[in-house]
């Protein structure tokens, strides 16, 4: 039983390929929804070919064997062919023909499965080049509609990993079983979302079992010695701290490239790699220091079985064991070391990323709260604090303040006669106005000629002297050529209004009236 578990819990890195199906539904020329007939299909045969592989290989053994089950048992001491079930009865049944032909039979399943994991990470590639989380350029398609620069990136990355030697590529193969299973994690989770919108429950339960059997699966993966004796090496558990450090890295370079703030929220994306970071480290330092009691064993070992002189082997064996405690010590604070410095850096990259993604909300909030003519704040800044005031007159935390409603006289008239360059200059020339008369309010400018200011602390207790100031200097622009500004003041009544609103339109009226009484001194208006 241990076997099989150790052998299924490698079915997600087996299925690695065929979601080349699903990635190339945008050329079929056939419906998407046959492309599950299709993919069905696909893992079935595939599946038969597998288990014949398997049926053949116990169909013949040497003569030597009393069973096949004693043929297996006794592989690891073998070679040649007879260290291979499969080569070996293809041999008993066929001859050289036998081999070779399931030789060529391999050489077509390494070939196809090159080609299906390209095209589905060129694809993949190409997607993510479209939505610009790469760079553009791989989101373009070639003459022949193939998309030819991710093709490319594909083979870079791939070219240089059978250098690395057969051992490294073993730990390589480990972190993308790990790989593969987090996304078919993540693709279960969210068909789960999706079914649970679309009210699919049949769906929604696949999903389910879906993410229960990969979480099952990750623990095995990434928890040693949980179910059976074996685990992965230590270098793979390093390789997967390196592997999500540099997903922090790629993430921030998407986070500069995010014009849209698609990905402005995605905290939760910092949290779980930090912790997946934090989880493996810890399993890595455990596994680092097992091998290194391990090494310091096989030492002592080898260093008994050479001892022949026993005159001062006391002497000798303490100065030895001091001397490997001494090993395991250093190599133990080392592995603790390098554990501490790798998940300092990913807290630092992930504080960094962090960092920046509040900057840029700070730099939108403050886009969207300032008014781009005259630097006031903006309509949106004004209904936001409209709200905030609303809230707290319900809770009873209001403090005394007034509106002041102001509006630019004259603006079309300049438009029309002077031009709207003219206009613009006039509105930021009453926006300075407002703002060195009310230097203690905020200031919003709530339309094109329409300006807000909400007096309190000093600016309230001063407002009739302050809208008396407001009056006389365009009162003294109206001949002069400068901005005249009409201007309407309503202080909150705590007994009679319910919202800023009522003392909003309270100040409206007075405004009017404000504006009638500058026309009369000759004041521009609409009208």
């Amino acid at each position: 039983m241990r076997q099989i578990i150790h052998i299924a819990i490698i079915s997600p890195w087996a299925f690695i390929g065929f979601e080349s199906i699903s990635h190339g539904t945008e050329e079929f020329a056939f419906r998407r929804q046959r492309s599950f007939r299709l993919m069905f299909l696909v893992v079935l045969f595939t599946t038969l070919l597998y288990v014949f592989v398997l049926l053949l290989s116990v169909t013949a053994y040497p003569p030597q064997y009393d069973s096949w089950l004693a043929y297996i048992r006794d592989l690891d001491h073998l070679s040649g062919l007879e260290a291979l079930p499969a080569f070996y009865a293809a041999r008993a049944h066929m001859g050289n023909l036998g081999v070779i032909l399931l030789m060529v039979s391999l050489l077509c399943l390494v070939l196809t499965s090159l080609i299906g994991n390209i095209t589905a990470l060129s694809r993949l590639f190409y997607a993510l080049g479209k939505d610009q989380v790469l760079p553009s350029a791989f989101g373009k398609l070639s003459a022949h509609e193939t998309p030819r620069n991710a093709i490319y990136l594909v083979a870079l990355l791939s070219l240089p990993i059978p250098f690395v030697g057969r051992t490294a590529i073993g730990w390589i193969v480990d972190v993308t079983t790990i790989g593969a299973t987090i996304l078919y994690a993540i693709v279960s989770a969210c068909a789960m979302k999706q079914a649970g919108k679309l009210g699919d429950r049949r769906q929604h339960t696949a999903g389910l079992a879906g993410l229960i059997i990969m979480v099952g699966f990750l623990v095995y993966l990434l928890v040693p010695n949980l179910v059976s004796e074996g685990s992965m090496a230590k270098e793979t558990y390093f390789l997967f701290i390196i592997w999500s450090i540099l997903g922090f890295l790629f993430f921030r370079s998407i986070l500069h490239r995010d014009v849209s703030r698609r990905f402005g929220k995605s905290v939760i994306v910092w949290v779980a790699l930090l912790t997946l970071v934090l989880f493996i480290a810890l399993i890595w330092m455990r596994q680092s220091m097992i091998a290194s009691s391990q090494e310091m064993l096989s030492h002592i070992q080898a260093h008994y079985s050479t001892v022949t002189d026993l005159t001062n082997a006391r002497l000798e064996d303490e100065r030895f064991i001091q001397e490997q405690m001494e090993n395991l010590q250093w190599a133990n604070s080392r592995t603790m070391l390098m554990a501490t410095a790798m998940f300092a850096f990913a807290m630092l990259i992930m504080m960094t990323n962090y960092s920046f993604m509040n900057k840029q909300k700070k730099e939108s909030e403050m886009i969207a709260n300032t008014d781009p003519l005259t630097g006031v704040k903006s309509k949106h800044a004004y209904l936001n604090m409209e709200k905030n005031t609303n809230r707290d007159i319900e809770t009873g935390l209001i403090r005394d303040f007034a509106v002041v409603v102001c509006d630019v006289n004259g603006l079309k008239h300049i438009n029309d006669t002077l031009g709207h360059k003219a206009g613009d200059e006039y509105i930021r020339s009453a926006s300075s106005m407002i703002c060195e008369l009310f230097q203690h309010s905020p200031v919003f400018r709530i339309g094109g000629d329409e300006f807000v200011v909400i007096l309190r602390g000093r600016d309230f207790d001063a407002r009739d002297s302050l809208m008396q100031t407001l009056h006389d200097r365009s009162a003294a622009h109206i001949a002069s050529g400068g901005a005249v500004v009409s201007g309407g003041l309503s202080a909150f009544d705590r007994e009679n209004d319910h919202s800023l609103h009522d003392a909003f339109a309270r100040a409206d009226q007075k405004m009017y009236l404000e504006k009638q009484a500058l026309k009369q001194l000759g004041a521009k208006t609409r009208d």
